[in-house]
């Protein structure tokens, strides 16, 4: 220890003051430690250049001191929420996107439902009505299609946001109904399918599923509605070619 000097780790808190104090365990006392909380904040920049009982985060522990910042007034991940408030709201202080669907907490408290609804903090969105609010629900609108795989499309363009919208392709029926097949074999999930009729394993004629070969049109090749028409045909030609190797093996 300099004897001439009051304050040996220069951070602005006198020697005396910090004596037999090691706040973040890391075998250097604070007095010679230039960052007391090992928050890779200097002590000086917490605790000099600021007034001495600064605690942002409101757990009566002063910031220079103060290594994780998680009291009620912080905001841990970022994510524009308090602490306090995530934690009254069962969400996560942690992580930004609590309920790991993709969105943000924040955005998923303020959403805008498809009935013009508009959740805030002290009533947050829940859009399809389950009791659970949007930023803890892995299925925003109800349809039983995941928040992360419907994301924030619109191709309907009404405005709304395919995880919030219970018709994302504007065609009358359900996503719920619709769910995410493929019945009419065009490479469009039914759910943002405008027009499920129209791919090959439909019947033009009928606007039903193509069950046997030659019906309709002919476009899908013997294929059924929940068979893609090369899959089909792959496995006619696989057994053609099985027959006629044991043809050979008889002869």
């Amino acid at each position: 220890i300099n004897a001439l000097d009051t304050d040996d780790d220069d951070d602005g808190i006198d020697t005396i003051d910090e004596l037999s104090e090691d706040t973040d365990n890391d075998g250097m006392d604070n007095y010679l430690d230039a960052d007391d909380d090992g928050d890779g904040i200097p002590t000086i920049d917490e605790y000099k250049n600021t007034p001495e009982d600064t605690d942002s985060d409101g757990d009566g522990t002063p910031d220079y001191l103060d290594a994780d910042g998680k009291g009620g007034l912080g905001d841990t991940d970022a994510d524009g929420v308090l602490n306090g408030d995530e934690e009254a709201l069962g969400l996560s202080s942690d992580s930004d996107d609590s309920d790991g669907d993709g969105l943000d907490d924040l955005s998923e408290l303020e959403a805008t439902c498809e009935d013009g609804t508009v959740g805030t903090l002290s009533a947050p969105a829940d859009c399809d009505n389950d009791d659970l609010i949007n930023a803890l629900d892995i299925d925003d609108d109800g349809d039983l299609l995941l928040t992360r795989d419907e994301g924030s499309f619109d191709p309907d363009k009404d405005g709304v946001p395919n995880h919030l919208d219970t018709d994302s392709d504007g065609d009358g029926s359900t996503d719920l109904s619709e769910g995410d097949g493929d019945v009419d074999c065009d490479g469009v999930l039914n759910y943002l399918d405008a027009d499920d009729t129209n791919g090959p394993c439909m019947d033009s004629d009928t606007g039903g599923p193509v069950t046997d070969t030659g019906e309709g049109d002919g476009s899908c090749g013997g294929c059924s509605n929940s068979t893609p028409p090369s899959t089909g045909f792959g496995l006619l030609f696989f057994g053609a070619l099985l027959a006629s190797r044991r043809r050979r093996t008889v002869a």
